[in-house]
């Protein structure tokens, strides 16, 4: 039981790339990025906003749906920003789900994305670096047990995006420590 705990533990403090992880397990890593991005036609209509402007939304929106979806359990609007091969995601999905389905529930209030801007770590890609303070949050495992209470603070992520289908959506999110 202390194990999940722990994993309860970094869901709430934003570090969703280590749930559900033992110490031997790898580290998941961002996906190879291909080195040229298409090139939109020269026919192509103008955009009304900049990838990195419709990226910087998507982020926010993923902030919020991130609480919105440990506040209730409801995944489906989380997961329709992620892509199915984002393993952070799916993992951050399952925890939830199981969570919720044994009684459990997350008080999270808020977490506010601060900046958003292309990833000084990784050059050329559709990294994007985004610092977030989570608020002061708590969890319990089902309605019997006492709350645990966790800080909150600053983390920060890179968060890959990609385009699918007409639309931005989140390719992995890794912590950066």
């Amino acid at each position: 039981m202390r194990n999940r705990g722990m994993l309860i533990a970094l869901l709430l403090a934003g570090l969703t790339l280590f749930a559900g992880c033992s110490e031997d397990d790898p580290v998941p890593k961002m996906p190879k990025t291909s080195a040229a991005a298409p090139t939109p036609s020269p026919t192509a209509s103008p955009t009304p906003q900049s990838e990195a402007e419709e990226a910087e939304a998507l982020i926010r929106q993923w902030a919020e749906l991130n609480v919105q979806m440990q506040a209730t359990g409801e995944t489906s609007a989380y997961e329709a920003i992620t892509a199915d091969e984002c393993e952070t995601c799916r993992r951050l999905v399952r925890m939830v789900g199981k969570l919720y389905a044994g009684g459990g529930q997350v008080d999270l209030q808020a977490q506010r994305v601060v900046s958003v801007r292309k990833s000084p770590r990784i050059k050329g890609s559709g990294v994007y670096e985004a610092k977030v303070d989570l608020e002061p949050s708590r969890v319990r495992q089902s309605p019997e047990d006492d709350w645990k209470e966790y800080s909150g603070g600053r983390v920060t992520y890179d968060i890959d995006v990609v385009r699918e289908h007409e639309a931005l959506v989140i390719r992995e999110i890794v912590v950066i420590p």
